[in-house]
């Protein structure tokens, strides 16, 4: 049976006590905090009751990984996805949406339906299958519920609850801290959007030259020589381009995408977590639920993320830059390589980003806006870009203004304490912002024991426990 930290065991609890009152849950908890671990728990106390579970995926890895991990949990399970043996008589599937959407006609809709990657949910295939099962209890996980078109996700989940956040994850041990740094941005006058996100041809245009990748895999060896590292590319060339240039320059290193083979994704996440190769350069595969150490067999270590693929995407931009923030033994921080400008656009890993459920208005579906950061010159602190100079050393602030092709300039390392992003339009979730000030009103452990049993949590004084010791340790919570 799985063993969940207490942290973990407190969001359950909260999740377990929303579904007594709604029919449909989004459970919000950062990257890295072990939400498939937390769903198989859940999945595993409905399947004992003799409930139909349904686990939706929406890439094929995904569905091996999650089988593993429902092992793990004890869940005997089969599969509703192409290529795979289907038992239509085991309580417990875990579908590919591609192939369920195909098949709702042979299956009969689970009392329990899960889906991964929540803030896919208002997309066509997932809102029929979520209509096919309107009678289910349902559970959505997402890292970060924004979508780049502004559409809600309250039209799918009545509720959300969110776990620590990432920055609490990391003063507890949870995660690893990092240390991130950041080149002159590039330019990107010119570039369209498209879907909400930068175009991509527009931007292979700028980056995939091999002055700028040849800059890159400068920065590696300056800062990350010998560690090993995730970069997140433009497209597949780009991707290629990168790897072949790091390999050149005698760092092994590898391309990977959604169109390798299952069998060379194994064996190249074999070969990093052995020190057979240092860099896997991909596109649109190692973000959404992507587990190296699964992949391999083995626990990997992700020490170095670069980000070479400029983005909009609050969503995307957390799952590539906490990839460096998985703990290891004798990790002290992971490094963030930032060659796109997405850290002064769309803020650090530990930012305080409020989700919500409730959409954007149209005005306002753009993620990112051209201000949020400025770089000291002389003291290479980072700053709000409305102040007029440098609030620390007094330097009075120039602009970035580097074009793309200047790239022979130092990465500078960002402040973490003073940086503030003022990139990301942000909305206050009421409920959650009450049962905070309710938390917080609780004074002493009895308090919070009674508002746990209050909010009808299974476990009312574990949790009371995890959130006081919390406090005392001078966490957020």
């Amino acid at each position: 049976m799985i063993q969940l930290y207490p942290f973990q065991s407190a969001l359950i609890d909260d999740v377990r006590a929303a579904l007594r009152d709604h029919k449909s849950v989004l459970m919000q908890s950062a990257c890295r905090s072990g939400k498939t671990q937390m769903a198989a728990f859940m999945a595993h106390g409905a399947y004992q009751r003799s409930r139909r579970v349904m686990f939706l995926c929406h890439r094929s890895f995904l569905i091996d990984q999650t089988s593993a991990t429902f092992k793990r949990a004890g869940i005997p399970h089969s599969f509703i996805a192409s290529g795979m043996r289907c038992n239509k008589l085991m309580p417990v599937h875990i579908a590919s949406v591609g192939t369920l959407v195909r098949r709702l006609d042979q299956f009969a809709p689970p009392d329990l339906l899960i889906i991964d990657e929540a803030h896919r949910s208002p997309a066509a295939s997932y809102d029929q299958i979520q209509k096919w099962a309107r009678d289910a209890k349902k559970i959505g996980l997402s890292a970060s519920p924004w979508r780049l078109d502004g559409t809600g996700l309250d039209q799918h989940y009545e509720t959300m609850v969110s776990g620590p956040d990432i920055r609490w994850l990391i003063s507890e041990g949870f995660l690893a801290d990092y240390r991130a740094f950041v080149p002159s941005k590039p330019d990107l006058t010119g570039v369209h959007s498209r879907m909400g996100d930068f175009v991509e041809s527009e931007l292979s245009a700028i980056l995939d030259n091999k002055q700028v990748i040849g800059d890159v895999v400068g920065h590696y060896r300056k800062y990350a020589d010998g560690l090993r590292a995730l970069y997140f590319g433009v497209s597949v060339a780009h991707s290629k381009h990168l790897a072949a240039a790091f390999t050149a320059a005698g760092i092994p290193a590898v391309h990977m995408d959604a169109e390798t083979p299952t069998h060379e994704r194994r064996e190249n996440a074999r070969k990093l977590a052995l020190g057979g190769i240092r860099i896997i350069c991909s596109v649109n595969l190692c973000t959404e639920g992507y587990d190296l150490a699964s992949q391999a067999g083995m626990p990997v270590s992700i020490d170095c993320v670069g980000l070479v693929r400029p983005t909009q995407s609050i969503s995307l931009h957390v799952q590539m830059m906490t990839r460096s923030l998985t703990p290891a033994p004798g990790k002290t921080h992971g490094l963030i390589l930032d060659h796109a400008g997405n850290l002064e656009r769309l803020g650090l890993p530990d930012h305080d980003f409020q989700w919500s459920l409730e959409g954007r208005e149209k005005g306002r579906r753009r993620a990112v806006r051209e201000t949020g950061v400025s770089i000291c010159r002389s003291c290479t602190a980072a700053y709000p870009s409305s102040m007029p100079k440098c609030p620390y050393c007094g330097v009075i602030k120039i602009g970035l203004g580097r074009s793309v092709d200047e790239v022979e300039g130092e990465l500078r390392e960002i402040d973490r304490d003073l940086f503030q992003p003022h990139s990301v339009t942000r909305t206050v979730d009421p409920v959650r912002e009450q049962r905070k000030k309710e938390q917080r009103s609780a004074r002493s452990i009895d308090d919070l024991i009674a508002l746990a049993r209050s909010r009808g949590y299974k476990a009312p004084e574990k949790w009371a426990a995890h959130v006081y010791s919390a406090r005392l340790s001078g966490g957020k919570t």
